[in-house]
């Protein structure tokens, strides 16, 4: 068994590979960036649809709005404006909701034909829809 790669997200922090062991194997460098590109667009239609990544950028846009910061500061920063332990339980569903995305996602990308999970989308229905509201 061996890890896929998801969507690029928050930077480079990346695990190192250098034995070829940990992530799914690739013939070349084009493989992969066509592996890449079907991931990031359904990532990207995901998002569209309020779910996946789009729920954790619209809270740390809407937390940084409301402490009315004056400095450009990414959405992620925002995250950690969160205030009281309902934002907080917000932030860790967004966060969760953002995995499942990415997941998915990489099981396309990679042209897996099974996707298991036990994930019942019951916080699916919650997705925020507007950054300030």
């Amino acid at each position: 068994m061996r890890a896929l790669r998801g969507p690029a997200r928050i930077g480079a922090l990346r695990v190192h590979n250098d034995d070829g062991a940990f992530f799914a194997p690739e013939d070349s460098i084009l493989e992969l960036l066509a592996r890449m590109d079907k991931v990031n667009e359904l990532a990207a239609a995901i998002g569209a649809r309020g779910l996946g990544h789009a729920r954790a950028q619209l809270l740390g846009v809407r937390f940084t709005e409301r402490t009315g910061v004056c400095e450009p500061e990414l959405w992620c920063q925002g995250l950690l404006r969160a205030e009281g332990s309902g934002e907080l339980k917000q932030v860790i569903e967004a966060c969760a909701e953002w995995a499942d995305g990415d997941s998915v996602a990489s099981h396309y990308g990679y042209g897996n034909d099974l996707f298991c999970t036990e994930d019942r989308g019951r916080s699916a229905g919650r997705t925020l829809t507007t950054v300030s509201g």
